[in-house]
């Protein structure tokens, strides 16, 4: 078995690592003498300490940032540009990101914006960011209680995938990650979904060697639509509803869902619209919900949140004129992309979603 695998994302490498020897040697090698590496308090303390041998050649300047979704703002974000100008950096100089989705997320938009750009580098931390967060080129902030509405499309100038952070993780982290890897397997046809499906929550961590198949699966659109104006939405299945649901969570509940977990209880919503519109076989839907319902993490909305839920899944980036639209699935491998979905449909499907649990 090779020390490491590369997957090539347009003109950027994502380089899958198995051995420590081959990680220090890949980020000694990076040709920029300042770096600012980008942590949150977690990665700063679980880590970081595996990078420090490959870094100590260089000229590093540490930002940490708190950990969660609540973290990535606009004052976050100014803070690292602040910091960026006071320690000196350039356009020639690099942002390494340290984290999870948030931490790349608003490490990439950081580097895409200062002095009108400088290159940034993925180390993600969590499986979540592994398989999608740090794939793609998409950087963005939260703004105003909506998810990811302030950001740009940027590529790294490398992404590296090191599996042994995973150890760092609660559990609870690891099925989250491994809700985007069911959505990939989905999306790209009944083998992978049929491998992964049959995995158990708790099986997850003994089955890291999929992350390389999950993160082919997201090139794959993400090569044939770079900039998510057709075929690369097939991406957000499960993400309308489960943005609105992640939203909900994050302005009801003192413990917020993970992005998985909201994402999760998204899929059953639109494997139901897909049954509904889309043409996606009810039995299949169901067979997968029942695997969905495995990720989902309590308390969810209850009746008295629909119409708030279709709010905020009306803000969402992929509408237009007012409607309210979805990447759906007609089956595995054949999703389809701008389904127009009506409030009243919407409001019944996520009332039998709900009810399902009582």
């Amino acid at each position: 078995m090779r020390d490491y695998n590369e997957v090539k994302c347009l003109e950027h490498s994502i380089i899958i690592i198995r051995r420590e020897k081959v990680f220090t040697r890949l980020l000694s090698n990076l040709p920029f003498d300042r770096l600012l590496i980008l942590c949150d308090i977690n990665t700063w303390k679980y880590c970081f300490h595996e990078m420090v041998p490959a870094l100590s050649s260089k000229s590093c300047h540490i930002h940490i940032i708190e950990a969660g979704e609540e973290s990535k703002n606009l004052s976050t974000l100014e803070g690292i540009w602040e910091t960026l100008s006071n320690e000196g950096f350039r356009r020639n100089d690099a942002i390494l990101n340290l984290g999870g989705g948030v931490v790349c997320d608003i490490g990439g938009l950081a580097a895409a914006t200062f002095q009108r750009g400088m290159q940034f580098i993925h180390v993600p931390t969590t499986l979540l960011a592994m398989v999608d967060a740090a794939i793609g080129g998409k950087n963005a902030i939260n703004f105003e209680g909506l998810k990811n509405q302030i950001g740009v499309f940027a590529f790294p100038y490398q992404t590296f995938i090191y599996p042994k952070f995973l150890r760092t993780l609660p559990y609870r982290q690891i099925r989250s990650g491994f809700v985007e890897m069911l959505k990939h397997a989905l999306l790209k046809g009944d083998d992978l979904w049929n491998r992964l499906s049959a995995i158990e929550p708790e099986e997850v961590m003994h089955h890291l060697p999929y992350i390389s198949e999950a993160i082919k699966v997201k090139v794959s659109y993400v090569d044939e639509d770079p900039f998510d104006q057709g075929i690369r939405q097939a991406l957000n299945f499960g993400h309308t509803a489960g943005h609105a649901f992640e939203e909900w969570s994050l302005l009801k509940q003192p413990e917020p869902m993970l992005h998985g977990e909201a994402i999760a209880l998204g899929m059953l919503v639109e494997l139901e619209l897909s049954v509904k519109l889309t043409g996606l076989d009810d039995n299949f839907a169901l067979l997968a919900s029942n695997i969905f319902k495995k990720y989902i993490h309590f308390p969810i909305p209850t009746l008295q949140d629909i119409e708030q839920l279709i709010d905020l899944a009306g803000f969402d980036k992929k509408n237009k004129d007012q409607s309210i639209r979805f990447s759906l699935l007609q089956k595995t491998g054949k999703p389809v992309v701008q389904v127009a979905v009506s409030r009243e449909t919407l409001s019944n499907v996520l009332k039998n979603i709900i009810l399902s649990f009582s």
